[in-house]
């Protein structure tokens, strides 16, 4: 999988996360998988290091709305 395929993955991990407040980050990455026409099982999954950075990255762009969903989340 190349670099660029992996980040569109974590960054839909990190829009499940946030959008709809998803708790187990493992479910986030399948989902994200699944939502993206990628067989979860053949497809190296994110680190959650990886949807971390998404998740920062995606807080950086659109405020405190999503920095409102993490805080639910810890």
């Amino acid at each position: 999988m190349s670099r660029p395929q992996r980040q569109r993955l974590a960054y839909e991990a990190a829009r499940l996360i946030l959008g709809q407040g998803l708790r187990d980050w493992q479910r986030a990455k399948t989902k994200a998988a699944e939502s993206l026409g990628l067989s979860s099982h053949n497809t190296p999954l994110p680190s959650n290091a990886e949807i971390s950075e998404a998740i920062a990255a995606q807080q950086s762009l659109f405020g405190n709305a999503h920095s409102e969903n993490m805080q639910k989340l810890q």
